[in-house]
């Protein structure tokens, strides 16, 4: 535990989201950015970088880490209160996640399916109940840059009037 950063009350286990490794990578890229944004004198974003480079490769690992600071910094500028996040350099609190970094991650895996009825629900859980367009625009650039796993496809569902042409 890092002193500096206290243990959060109402966290839930990381594991019950089922994160992919992706999905590991982003919570621990945006939570180094939520650092920075919360005390630009510790420079942690060097590290969030790092990490996206070293988990994504030199090309896209700084894209999709730009990309997440995009998205950080619109959900700072549409919440009244700074977005609550463990302590990235605590082992304990790498195997817990806040309901805002919950909500984070079921927007970007929401967005990546295109259901769009439920990354609403996350968007309006991040933001207090607002449609705020920059944070839906900076998700989705996230959300396209990401990598996705073949065990998620982008498409749950084919259109049904697709079915019609054929």
């Amino acid at each position: 535990m890092n002193l500096d950063h206290p243990p959060i009350h109402g966290t839930i286990a990381l594991d019950s989201l089922r994160p992919d490794g992706t999905e590991t990578g982003l919570l621990a890229v945006t939570r180094h950015l939520l650092v920075t944004l919360a005390d630009p004198a510790t420079q942690a974003w060097h590290l969030a970088f790092g990490i996206a480079a070293e988990r994504w490769g030199q090309g896209e690992g700084p894209r999709i880490a730009m990309a997440a600071y995009a998205l950080v910094a619109a959900l700072a500028r549409a919440r009244t209160v700074p977005v609550r996040h463990c302590d990235p350099l605590s082992p304990e609190d790498r195997t817990r996640a806040t309901p805002e970094e919950a909500a984070l991650i079921g927007m970007i895996r929401a967005m990546q399916r295109d259901l769009t009825d439920e990354a609403r629900r996350h968007v309006a859980a991040l933001t207090g109940g607002r449609m705020d367009a920059a944070v839906i625009g900076a998700g989705l650039t996230l959300a396209r840059a990401l990598p996705r796993p073949a065990t998620r496809p982008v498409m749950v569902a084919a259109h049904g009037g697709l079915g019609r042409l054929h």
